[in-house]
Order: structure tokens, then sequence, then C-alpha cells
């Protein structure tokens, strides 16, 4: 009896690189939808980073009604403050976030 001590034969090679290709196809739209996941995040977060700023910039100027749109990136922004109301808006990509409170 012979001990093959050559290494993988093709058809395990042909296997074991089939079974990756699998767990790869499988996994790649989760690592896509994931990675929209964050870039959507970012923007989240910028878009409130930037209505705050905005906000204390309204306080600091003492403006009564605002308008107004910032380019970051590809991406608008565009503020709306109501002092009426106290309710304080950004709107991008067909998303909006509001505030509302005493400002």
């Amino acid at each position: 009896m012979s001990k093959n001590e050559d290494g993988f034969t093709l058809v395990e090679a042909v296997t074991a690189f089939a079974i990756v290709l699998l767990i790869t196809t499988a996994l790649f739209p989760l690592m896509l939808n994931i990675l929209a996941q964050l870039e959507q995040s970012k923007k989240d977060m910028m878009a409130s980073r930037l209505l705050y700023e905005h906000i204390e910039e309204w306080i600091r100027i003492g403006q009564r009604s605002s308008s107004s749109h910032q380019l970051v990136g590809n991406t608008d922004f565009i503020f709306n403050i109501d002092d009426q109301d106290k309710k304080a808006c950004v709107d991008y990509e067909k998303r909006q976030i509001c505030i509302q409170g005493s400002f």
C-alpha cells in the first residue's frame, strides 16, 4: 500500500475552489448591503451634525425664519427653521431629519 504525498488532486482542488466560490457568492450581497447601510449612516450623521451647527448659527445671528442649503460632497443638504413651530429640519436625498424644541 503506497501513500500519495504529492499534494491535492485536481478533483480536491476544484471541489475546494467551488466551496470557496459558493461561500463568497453567498456573502457578497450581504457585504454590499452592509456597505450601503454604512454610507447611509454616514450621511445621517453628517445631516444631524450640520443641522446642529445650522441651529447654533441661527441662534447666534438671531434670525426668525431661515432656509438655506449646503453642498457636501455629492449631497445637497437643505435646512429649514420655523421659529413659530420651534422646528428645524434638514432634507437630503429624499430623507428628512427634524428637531423640535425650544430654541
